[in-house]
């Protein structure tokens, strides 16, 4: 059975997750600050984006996500694994995005579906994300196929 504490751990974490997403879809940049540690590595090289700091990725969102009209982040469920006051974390993201196509033909909306791989760490009784890397599985309707620089999801699936 699960002990209050371990709940309390996990609630929190999810509640980071989500603070994140929430910073990001409400173009609260400043937030980031008090989410990730400040020495977090962010990888998100897989959708064609950044790797770097959180400053560097505060920068990257600023400059690239005004072409988009609007977009969310539905985090879904997170598979994690807490050992004391560290965890690891798989949260699966889809972020519907409406581009700015700059044409006749008005916005586009396309879709992304991810995977958010993290490591989280508490320090001084609140938990951090230390380090975040993406996983693309899909990008949808996207104009041109990918984005620049996007990896194609690889499986590492066994086949049965």
């Amino acid at each position: 059975m699960a002990s209050s504490d371990l709940l309390a751990d996990r609630m929190a974490i999810e509640d980071l997750v989500a603070a994140y997403a929430d910073a990001v879809d409400r173009r609260r940049w400043d937030d980031l600050d008090r989410l990730f540690s400040p020495d977090a590595l962010i990888d998100y090289a897989a959708t064609g984006s950044i790797r770097g700091t959180v400053a560097e990725l505060k920068s990257h969102l600023q400059a690239v996500l005004p072409m988009m009209l609007s977009y969310q982040h539905l985090m879904g469920r997170t598979i994690l694994s807490l050992h004391g006051d560290e965890a690891e974390g798989t949260t699966i993201c889809f972020n519907p995005m409406v581009l700015d196509t700059g044409t006749d033909r008005g916005p586009t909306v396309f879709f992304c579906g991810l995977w958010y791989h993290d490591r989280f760490v508490r320090s001084a009784g609140s938990w951090l994300i230390s380090a975040r890397t993406q996983e693309l599985s899909y990008f949808h309707n996207f104009p041109g196929g990918l984005p620049p620089g996007a990896q194609p999801y690889r499986s590492t699936r066994q086949p049965e």
